[in-house]
This record gives structure tokens, C-alpha cells and sequence, in this order.
């Protein structure tokens, strides 16, 4: 289990991006507009965590439902996640958020699925 979040976290960090990645809706130069907590940066991602403010539940449940419309609206996906559970997608979250902490949580959650693309490819092609 160690290996696979040191891939994940590798990868997040070099930008890897796959064959199968997201298919971008963003405008010419990159732009989309993230909506709800989405918009809150890693720092304050951090310290909702640290302290277990009320937000903190608001902000678990964002990212899951990112995942979930990534789940919906992606061809063949089904499950992104690849079974991780909850509280493995946020130990993750707080990992790469302690790293990067002026980013937005929904850019972490795009890495995040970027990376879960990555290691959902490797588990196929049986590496």
C-alpha cells in the first residue's frame, strides 16, 4: 500500500497526464470556473482538517461529489477511485495540500483524478 501512494504522489507532482485522462471543458488558455469550496485553497483545505472545524465536512463532501460527477459523466469509468476509500482520498487530499498549499482544493481534485487515471492504467495492463 506504501508503493502505491508514493506512485500517486509522484505522479500528482510530475503533472503526469494519461491517454485516458480527463477530457477538458476549459477555455483556450486553461480557465474553468470552480464552484463552492472548490475555490478555497489547499492552506485552508489544511487547517479545517487540523483543527475539524464544521467546514470540514462541507469540504470532504465537495471533493466526493467531484469524484462522483467524474464518475458520472466520464465514459468508462464506473469508479475512479478504484474502491479507495473515503478516508484514503483524504489522507491523500491532506497529503498534496500540505505540499501545495496555494492551490485550489478542486485543482487538487483534478490532480487527484489524474493520478487515479494513471494507477487505474497500470493496474490494467497488469504492472
Amino acid at each position: 500500500m506504501k508503493q502505491f501512494w508514493i506512485a500517486l504522489i509522484l505522479l500528482t507532482a510530475l503533472g503526469v497526464v494519461t491517454p485516458f485522462g480527463v477530457p477538458h471543458a476549459a477555455d483556450k488558455d486553461g480557465h474553468y470556473l470552480l464552484l463552492g469550496l472548490g475555490g478555497d485553497t489547499c492552506r485552508q483545505w489544511a487547517k479545517a482538517r487540523r483543527i475539524e472545524t464544521p467546514t470540514v465536512v462541507e469540504m470532504e463532501s465537495w471533493l466526493l461529489g467531484y469524484l462522483t460527477a467524474t464518475n458520472a459523466w466520464r465514459a468508462n469509468t464506473g469508479d475512479v477511485t478504484g474502491g479507495l476509500s473515503s478516508d484514503k482520498i483524504f489522507t491523500w487530499m491532506d497529503r498534496y495540500c500540505k505540499d501545495h498549499q496555494d492551490k485550489r482544493i478542486g485543482e487538487a481534485a483534478r490532480n487527484l483524478v489524474h493520478g487515479l487515471d494513471e494507477l487505474s492504467g497500470k493496474r490494467k495492463l497488469g504492472k
